[in-house]
């Protein structure tokens, strides 16, 4: 244990390290006693030119402006759901649960991708009171109805 009167030896005194001297703000060799710059000089009205031009930054020329107003974009596809008797090849399922003692009635699901093979797989089981309505996606184009193929089914028979 270290006595507690025991002194510390003193720093050196920063003369010794060679450093320069402090400027004090009242030294006569202080440059921020000069007078302010002249911003009326000419060299301070001049326009100031960029030292790169904003060519080197795109990597592509902006296209010219168009004189035709863009074509307005198409609607999306019309879809059906057409109700099918057979879970195993519908492309959704609506998930009606049954009603809770609450206030809010319960919202049904429309199921479909995972969620849906999901529900459609063998192992699992459905609660008590729940109800599934299977339906077949179909899109409309030009009026009459295009069934959808969607890769779904052809995943769901290979993997049973």
């Amino acid at each position: 244990m270290l006595p507690l009167n025991r002194e510390r030896p003193a720093p050196a005194p920063l003369r010794s390290f060679d450093t320069h001297p402090l400027v004090r703000p009242n030294d006569p060799h202080d440059t921020y006693e000069s007078k302010p710059p002249d911003f009326s000089d000419p060299a301070f009205t001049h326009p100031r030119e960029s030292p790169m031009s904003s060519s080197r930054f795109s990597s592509s020329p902006s296209p010219p402006p168009s004189r035709h107003p863009p074509h307005p974009p198409a609607p999306p596809p019309k879809l059906k759901l057409i109700p099918t008797s057979e879970l195993d090849s519908a492309d959704a399922v609506l998930l009606v649960t049954p009603p809770s003692g609450g206030k809010e009635s319960s919202q049904p699901l429309l199921l479909v991708g995972d969620a849906l093979r999901h529900v459609r797989s063998r192992e699992r089981q459905i609660a008590k009171g729940v109800r599934l309505h299977p339906y077949k996606i179909v899109r409309e184009e030009g009026g009459r109805s295009v069934l959808r193929r969607t890769s779904m089914d052809s995943r769901a028979g290979s993997s049973r």
